[in-house]
């Protein structure tokens, strides 16, 4: 049986194409495809609770995991540009990805650790205003914050 659902798991990698931006005349055609164009999302209008209810009852999960994934590896990317102390997210959601593409997870739970991720994206993007600062003077103040400053010196920084 898992090795049935390891080989089916393996089919649809190859075969869903998430994201019409590729260039698909350059791509080899596998024997069975199925593409959809991507959503998009904002990070900070999502209902993550909404989200994982209707993921039990989306009848194509891998599509869901490749959007999901592939939204949040791009509001990775944006909120790392916008602020550089932001770049030790990026290992985790990769131990998050690696952990699924080695077979060691079940979708549900590749989903539930993705949402999870999402979550504290959700919460570090707003977190510049928790602090009562913009983005550039979060990323300064990340940039100059010691790892443990007593308030009186976060105030001064």
């Amino acid at each position: 049986m898992e090795e049935a659902k390891r080989r089916i798991s393996e089919l649809l990698n190859q075969s869903i194409i998430a994201d019409n931006k590729q260039n698909l005349s350059k791509m080899p055609k596998p024997e069975y495809q199925i593409t959809r164009k991507g959503r998009t999302w904002d990070l900070s209008k999502i209902d993550l609770e909404k989200l994982k209810k209707d993921f039990k009852e989306k009848r194509y999960k891998n599509i869901e995991l490749a959007d999901l994934r592939a939204f949040i590896e791009d509001k990775l990317e944006k909120m790392i540009q916008r602020n550089t102390t932001r770049k030790d997210f990026a290992p985790k959601l990769q131990e998050i990805i690696d952990n699924y593409n080695a077979g060691g997870e079940t979708n549900e739970h590749y989903f539930k650790d993705l949402v999870n991720f999402a979550e504290n994206l959700k919460k570090e993007e707003g977190r510049h205003i928790h602090e009562g600062l913009t983005e550039d003077e979060l990323e300064l103040f990340d940039i100059l914050k010691k790892e443990k400053m007593t308030r009186g010196e976060e105030k001064r920084v």
